[in-house]
């Protein structure tokens, strides 16, 4: 199942808590085997939570039911309509959410992932309004956010150095802003294996994957022994900078690739 990739859904704080462990199901690929069949396998295995990218009817219907909990993206196509567009938005939200609601667990709707900064960012946080808007009107409560890489940071180390980008913060701020005022988190891809790839004579190894035990980085009163925590605390540390220390953060993605780049093998998978 090449479409079905690990992740990892983590409530971050400085005291890392783990809250389930799920899949991204994507659905680019060849002789993909019908969502009913994928389904039914991340509940064999006991996956506790999925992410979809986009609002697949197959998909949902294969879901319904299921009791696994769903983290239901946008497609980009869609993006400008559902910002500018308060119609567009409300057929969205009653097409592509409300029928299923009450037939599955919508625990966040994902306005784009990774798109800030690029030429949809100015879209994102007017997406993000009037999808709930439209969802709370419908009586229903699915906290609305976004999903970003963390290349949206200028600086990453050491964690409490972390700061958002010139091209980011503009369209972070606000964002950020708006998550505060309605308790939701921020969904982030955190992947220890670029930052080590990218820069693999000043981090160790073990670090990056999780297994060392002892401090590696001290950083003012806190102590990080894996990469990990540390890419986490820093964007934490940008979103206090940006007046928002409460946002908190959702680990939408992780992992560490088997094959096709520098340092991807099967004995290094987090």
């Amino acid at each position: 199942m090449q479409s079905i990739n690990i992740l990892l859904f983590v409530f971050a704080s400085l005291a890392l808590r783990v809250e389930g462990i799920g899949v991204n199901y994507g659905f680019l690929g060849n002789n993909l085997p019908p969502p009913a069949q994928v389904i039914n396998f991340l509940k064999s295995k006991n996956i506790q939570k999925v992410r979809i990218f986009d609002p697949n009817p197959d998909v949902l219907k294969a879901l319904e039911n299921s009791a696994i909990p769903v983290i239901l993206g946008t497609w980009n196509e869609d993006l400008q309509a559902l910002a500018t567009d308060p119609t567009f938005a409300t057929n969205w939200v009653q097409n592509k959410v409300i029928p299923y609601a009450s037939l599955l667990d919508f625990t966040h709707i994902s306005v784009g992932n990774e798109l800030i900064p690029g030429p949809l960012a100015s879209f994102v946080l007017g997406a993000m309004q009037n999808l709930d808007s439209e969802i709370s009107a419908s009586g229903y409560y699915i906290p609305v956010t976004t999903t970003i890489s963390l290349q949206v940071l200028a600086t990453l180390y050491p964690p409490s150095n972390g700061a958002f980008s010139e091209e980011a913060v503009q369209f972070l701020q606000p964002i950020a802003q708006f998550l505060a005022a309605k308790y939701y988190p921020l969904l982030a891809n955190v992947y220890p294996y670029f930052a080590y790839a990218g820069n693999s004579a000043q981090i160790q190894l073990d670090y990056a994957l999780i297994k060392n035990t002892g401090v590696i980085v001290i950083d003012g009163a806190l102590q990080y022994n894996n990469l990990f925590d540390a890419m986490v605390d820093s964007l934490y540390a940008a979103l206090e900078k940006v007046g928002q220390p409460n946002v908190n953060v959702v680990v939408a993605e992780t992992g560490w690739p088997t094959a096709g780049y520098v340092y991807a093998f099967r004995t290094y998978i987090i």
